[in-house]
């Protein structure tokens, strides 16, 4: 079950109700990037229609222990298909926290703590495929820590392998159900801890496609 919704400004950020308070700490002042319309209409909608125990646990168990750890920050548009999946990965991970502007979305992440975090990006937010790579590439730099997984609407079709190592642990097309985000999601925390045990002169070529 979701535990909080934080719409501070235009932010929206869901977190878990198992008595879990390792997030509280993290959230504490965090600016979201959604309108405060779409806050709102987020807010209503997940309100009138909480998750039932039974189905909290199942999606708990289709992400397992390792991706259940993890706190995500999720950038896409507002019609983006990630949005589907917010209300039940707010009541499975940490916390999920949104961003519909890709820029302020990457800023943000690159200042929470990088252990265990999981950035979701939506390419199709970015005015430019170019625009895109840029930015992600300079975050994959300057945040080695954490574990990406991207997805498009343009995408041929699921990835789960380093093949954008450049830019992402794993890759989703979309839209996507519930059971291919989980496994999205636990394949890019399983690549990203392969790439991280290798050398450092073997990371540089992954990294480098």
């Amino acid at each position: 079950m979701l535990n909080r919704h934080s719409t501070v400004g235009d932010e929206k950020t869901a977190t878990r109700s198992d008595g879990d308070k390792r997030g509280e700490g993290w959230l504490s002042g965090l600016s979201n990037v959604f309108s405060s319309a779409s806050s709102r209409r987020y807010q209503t909608r997940l309100a009138r229609n909480p998750q039932p125990p039974a189905v909290a646990q199942a999606d708990a168990m289709l992400l397992g222990p390792n991706v259940r750890d993890y706190r995500i920050m999720c950038i896409g548009s507002l019609t983006s298909p990630f949005w589907d999946h917010f209300d039940w990965l707010g009541g499975a991970v940490v916390s999920v926290t949104s961003a519909i502007d890709p820029g302020v979305g990457l800023a943000r992440a690159s200042k929470f703590p990088s252990n265990r975090l999981l950035l979701l990006c939506d390419l199709d937010a970015f005015a430019a495929l170019e625009d895109a790579m840029e930015a992600l590439i300079r975050f994959r730099q300057d945040n080695p820590e954490v574990a990406v997984v991207i997805g498009s609407k343009e995408f041929g079709g699921h990835d789960f392998s380093v093949e954008r190592a450049l830019i992402a642990d794993a890759s989703l097309k979309l839209p996507a159900g519930k059971t291919a985000l989980g496994l999205v999601l636990g394949a890019a925390i399983s690549n990203h801890r392969a790439i991280s045990s290798r050398p450092r002169s073997e990371q540089s070529l992954d990294v480098c496609g």
